[in-house]
């Protein structure tokens, strides 16, 4: 076994793929409103280029921790997933909008 990461290069591929798409599709849908909103119309566009370099960052962070400290809290979060979703249904805890409740 090699030392360091494993990378599958089709999955890095098509990932990298659809950030590239992601990212002119941002850029095409949204000039013309950040350059009349903010002056700028690469305003969202650096922003999502901003997160997608926090993400990056936190996929290889977590990409080094091993896999049996995700599997030890496997359960419990889920546990802790199913209560937060059955609490948005609860009156007075989720916000309603647009006909949704969050």
């Amino acid at each position: 076994m090699r030392d360091g990461l494993a990378i599958d290069k089709w999955m890095l591929v098509a990932v990298v793929c659809l950030l590239a798409l992601g990212m002119t599709m941002v850029l095409s849908t949204s000039y013309l409103y950040s350059q009349e909103r903010y002056g700028d119309g690469t305003y969202f566009f650096r922003k999502q280029l901003l997160a997608m370099g926090a993400g990056t960052l936190a996929l290889i962070a977590c990409s080094m921790v091993p896999s049996a400290f995700y599997r030890r809290f496997a359960y419990p979060l889920l546990v802790v997933t199913f209560i937060v979703l059955v609490l948005v249904l609860v009156p007075g805890i989720g916000v309603s909008r647009g006909g949704a409740r969050r």
